[in-house]
């Protein structure tokens, strides 16, 4: 059984042969130490928020909401002085791995210093320039020593961004997954489009020491950097550190002029840099005689004027300039001659040796991702000479053990609640007791029923019994409430009798006590008291039914299945059935599994009723409120074989929609009612707006709305403006028509006022019902048992073309006919499922447990949270290999851990307003045994994540998971962009992003990893 989880998985592999990364804690006197890092940002960045950020595991620095509600870079931060410098003090443990150093301006306003002679615009040199709000300027460093200097400029966020940057095969000529060697070439000759990748210590480290090398600096992160107008200045470095501090200070202060000199600002000018770097895969054109070209004699020119400037400026004050400066100067300017026109830098660095650890990781990477790929597609390892998750035998094994529990269960199933089944013998005898009004009706039963009519209960209450097949006593007793009439109920329950569960089983049960009934098939069901499934109480199985209305006794017809409009039905039923015992036999699995089986169940379940409220005559059909089944097979009679099911669920819309059918059914989830009307005549009978003086002079201004078909008016008021605590007050109110003066005519009389809200601010009703215009409220109407539908407020004068008018105060306005406009569904709010198998090995005599648990929220179709894990492993072996997993595993033992989430998110659509993107994330723990890397086999703990975005209804292709056969178009945060589906996963080893995957065909997945090669791994 093969099913693709998701089109982009983000897997972190981590190797536990090769994990074990050592800790940089140190101690002193046994109090952790702290680590102390400082740098400079630009040439001199006067107030920006500086984060040392660690990497999440999408490979990109780690946001968290701070006080405020703000989200901010996580990490050790700290606040640039006026010179640009900036400390950092973090405790040791804190600073393992890579980190991203970020300057931004959550702190309030940025300033550059002007290191131009001429001045910057309006400003003098050496005063400070405004930065753009949206500055965030980067630098990457795979690892964090006490003491460390860290700069932070355009040079190192160019860096940065390398190291974040993967090419993918922009090849889109329709090759399907079967083509090859077709496929194998075009990624080879056509990676030439620029992806996000990962932030990681290869990466980052990399990148540095390229970007390093394109400028002509020994280390763009540690080198000193010493800004023009400070030369004359300097007394902590000399020497060749000095030339080279002058040499990169000019090159920092060189930034602002280029982007002065085009006209644009800061942050702009960096990105046309950076993605001029990127396109050209970390190489820069050398000379150009286009304007508009971005070259590196362009940059290195420009340093070297305003670096000169500096000179001649110190120098005409009889200031000293130091050699090292005149030095610094004549390097930028011998750079500047040595360039070529239209001819690219050809940067190339070799891989040190301290990251080549890293080789052996990726080709590890390589080994995990084809044994992962071949179990998924092989789970049940169906094909022997493939790895699977499941041992071959033992899969088979566990196939037939299920499929021989389905055949006896649904056998059990159709005779306990079908047509002529248990649970109807049950009804009908509910129904001949509800006749019988406890001894005032109808008291001569069929034949299989005897009417016992009983003493009052130990509360006083009437209670009769009926007995079935002479098995099974089934009692009836009103229950009392709190609003129960003398003698009058609106809640009944329907008991079972039952005794205690007995440990020597069925025989142990006094004779007297009549608790069983016959399936049909020679076995039979017996009920027990037992504790509920929340341990809360014991109690006796019964079935309880609610009405609207209070009884005598329940009302005759009430479990009659049929359509009788005179017939009055429950508005809700409780089946609590804590224990019902069978057996049955198990035949059609394995020599050694087959036999009889002792089946125990919980049941328990919450009916609620549903009507048409636009057609009286509809029949009540009842949906789901919650679901709660608990079962258990053991195979007699050594019950070592056992399988245990556990499943919980609460549904959503269970009140409004309204089923095809009255009892409930699987197929009901996630679908409008078929026959639902395309209008509705006269849904919105008026809407209507005025005001009332309360008697201490308080205007109340309120309005309502009259649907047809509900009780009550639904009336909102609004108070007038709090200014003590700036708010303003709405209550909720029903509303009904009472002729109050008897004069025959009707007013509109407040019955019950309730829900209050306060609102922030002075708000009218005008304002209040502008904003539901705006926002449909007024126009959309939920009509339960049929579906959602809208009526148009343009045939009235309370809108005027698109534009909302307002509503006259004592003005009726109205009807409005509805016209359908989308479906009520029965949702599910959470769903629970644990399966649990254990199987005797005919061998060494050990149990071979199967776990399987899920959980899914799902409330609309298109939107839902899934978790699920599995377990698998000799009992002897097993052990909880991780926390995380959630499921327990060792030694030959395979299992996983699966998250999957859809939902709705709004972002920006470039044009100023929003627009709604489905966003998929996933996460997947894994554990694998005996996995073959480089020829030995390795136990592999792997973590799997994900993230997907897109729209829906455009031209690209569809991707994900959950609307993966919709038509879609990518929606990423940028939302200018619009270049097909956007995701993509991340691969980890020992801790450290080492790659991405993308689907960059349909069906077609390619890993690429940080050394710049790259795999198929599977479609």
């Amino acid at each position: 059984m093969v099913h693709k989880l998701t089109s982009v998985i983000l897997i972190g592999v981590l190797l536990q042969a090769c994990s074990g990364n050592s800790s940089s804690t140190r101690t002193v006197s046994g109090e952790e130490e702290t680590y102390g890092i400082s740098g400079r940002i630009g040439t001199a960045t006067w107030g920006s928020r500086i984060s040392a950020t660690p990497i999440n595991y999408e490979g990109g620095p780690t946001l968290i909401e701070n006080d405020s509600g703000n989200l901010v870079y996580d990490g050790a931060a700290s606040q640039s002085s006026q010179t640009g410098t900036y400390e950092l003090t973090a405790e040791a443990e804190d600073v393992s791995g890579s980190f991203i150093f970020i300057a931004n301006t959550d702190n309030g306003d940025v300033f550059y210093r002007c290191e131009r002679v001429q001045g910057c615009d309006s400003l003098a040199y050496g005063k400070y320039v405004p930065l753009p709000d949206d500055l965030d300027v980067r630098a990457g460093v795979g690892e964090l020593l006490d003491g460390m200097t860290v700069n932070v400029n355009w040079i190192t966020d160019i860096a940065s961004s390398m190291a974040r940057t993967v090419y993918i095969d922009a090849v889109t000529n329709g090759l399907s997954a079967d083509d090859r060697a077709d496929i194998n070439q075009a990624v080879l000759d056509d990676i030439e489009k620029a992806k996000t990748g990962v932030y990681n210590q290869y990466t980052m480290e990399l990148a540095n020491l390229h970007v390093s090398e394109l400028f002509g600096l020994t280390d763009i992160i540690s080198s000193p950097v010493v800004a023009p107008s400070q030369i004359t200045q300097i007394e902590t470095v000399s020497g060749d550190a000095l030339v080279e501090g002058v040499y990169y200070g000019a090159l920092i202060a060189a930034l602002p002029y280029l982007a002065d000199s085009a006209n644009t600002d800061f942050v702009t000018k960096l990105g046309e840099i950076t993605g001029d770097v990127i396109d050209r895969r970390g190489q820069l054109l050398e000379k150009s005689e286009s304007p508009d070209a971005v070259t590196k004699f362009e940059i290195f020119s420009t340093a070297s004027t305003i670096l000169r400037d500096n000179i001649n400026y110190f120098n005409g004050l009889g200031a000293r300039v130091p050699a090292g400066a005149v030095t610094a100067l004549e390097r930028l300017d011998g750079v500047a001659a040595s360039m070529r026109e239209d001819v690219e830098t050809s940067v190339d660095v070799d891989v040190p040796a301290r990251l080549a650890g890293w080789r052996t990781a990726i080709e590890n990477s390589k080994y995990f991702l084809m044994d992962l790929t071949a179990a998924v597609k092989n789970f049940w390892g169906y094909d022997e000479n493939q790895p699977s998750f499941i041992d071959p035998v033992h899969g088979r094994r566990v196939d037939s053990y299920y499929l021989a529990h389905e055949t006896a269960l649904n056998t059990v199933a159709d005779l306990a609640f079908g047509p002529t089944g248990v649970l109807n013998e049950i009804l009908e005898g509910a129904e001949i007791l509800a006749r019988c009004e406890f001894g005032e009706g109808d008291c001569t039963p069929p034949v299989g029923f005897a009417i016992e009519t009983d003493e009052s209960d130990s509360a006083g209450l009437p209670s009769d019994r009926v007995l079935i097949d002479g098995s099974l006593r089934l009692i009836m007793r009103p229950i009392e409430t709190t609003d129960a009439d003398a003698g009058l109920y609106n809640v009944f329950d329907f008991e079972i009798e039952s005794a205690d569960n007995p440990d020597e089983g069925v025989d142990a049960i006094p004779a007297e006590i009549k608790n069983a009934l016959a399936l049909g098939n020679g076995k039979k069901l017996y009920w027990y008291t037992e504790a509920i499934s929340d341990g809360s109480i014991t109690t006796r199985p019964y079935v309880r039914v609610f009405y609207e209305d209070s009884y005598a006794s329940p009302p005759a017809g009430s479990f009659l299945d049929d359509s009788d409009p005179s017939h009055v039905a429950p508005t809700q039923i409780a089946i609590v059935w804590p224990l019902v015992r069978f057996e049955g036999n198990i035949d059609g699995a394995q020599a050694g599994d087959n036999g009889e089986h002792e089946f125990n169940a919980l049941i328990e379940a919450n009916l609620v009723g549903v009507k048409d409220p636009l057609d009286d005559a509809s029949q009540t059909r009842y949906n789901p409120v919650t679901f709660v089944v608990r079962a258990r097979s053991t195979l007699e009679p050594d019950a070592e074989n056992r399988t245990d099911l556990n499943v919980q669920l609460r549904t959503t819309n269970s009140s409004s929609y309204y089923p095809t059918s009255k009892w409930p059914a699987t197929h009901e989830f996630f679908l409008g009612r078929p026959d639902a009307p395309t209008e509705i005549t006269d849904l919105v009978e008026s809407l209507y707006r005025d005001q009332t003086v309360l008697s201490d002079g308080r205007v109340i201004e309120y309005f309502d709305e009259e649907l047809r078909g509900r009780d009550f008016i639904s009336r909102i008021k609004l108070y007038p403006y709090d200014s003590s605590t700036n708010t303003t007050r709405s209550e909720s109110c029903n509303v009904s028509w009472v002729d109050v003066d008897m004069d025959g005519d009707d007013e509109r009389v407040e019955q019950s006022c309730d829900t209050v809200i306060e609102l922030a601010g002075e708000v009218t009703l005008d304002e209040l019902l502008e904003r539901n215009f705006e926002n449909n409220v007024l126009s959309r109407y939920s009509v339960p048992g049929n579906g959602i539908y809208e009526i148009d407020l343009s045939t009235s004068a309370i809108v005027s073309g698109t534009e909302y008018q307002g509503l006259t105060e004592g003005v009726e306005y109205g009807p409005f006919s509805g016209t359908f406009y989308d479906d009520i569904e029965l949702g599910i709010d959470r769903l629970t499922a644990v399966a649990e198998s254990y199987l005797k090995d005919p061998e060494d005599e050990a149990l071979i447990p199967v776990i399987f648990e899920l959980a899914l929220e799902r409330q609309v179709e298109d939107e839902f949270a899934l978790s699920a894990s599995y377990g698998f492993g000799s009992e002897e072996t097993y052990e909880n290999i991780s926390n995380q997993l959630g499921v327990v595993a060792g030694g030959d033992a395979q299992g996983f851990y699966l998250e999957l989430a859809v939902s709705e998110e709004q972002i920006s659509d470039g044009e100023g307003g929003l627009k709604t993107i489905e966003v998929e994330r996933g996460y997947w723990l894994i554990s694998r045994s005996n996995v073959s890397m480089g020829g030995t086999d390795q136990s592999v703990l792997a973590q799997i994540a994900t993230r997907t975005e897109y729209t829906q209804g455009n031209d690209e292709t569809a991707c994900g998971f959950n609307d993966r056969d919709k038509l879609s178009a990518a929606a990423p945060t940028d939302a200018d962009s619009n270049d097909g589906c956007e995701a993509v996963a991340y691969l980890t080893v020992r801790g450290a992003l080492v790659g991405t995957i993308r689907e960059e065909r349909e069906n077609v997945f390619v890993a690429r990893f940080v050394d710049g090669t790259w795999m198929i791994i599977g479609d």
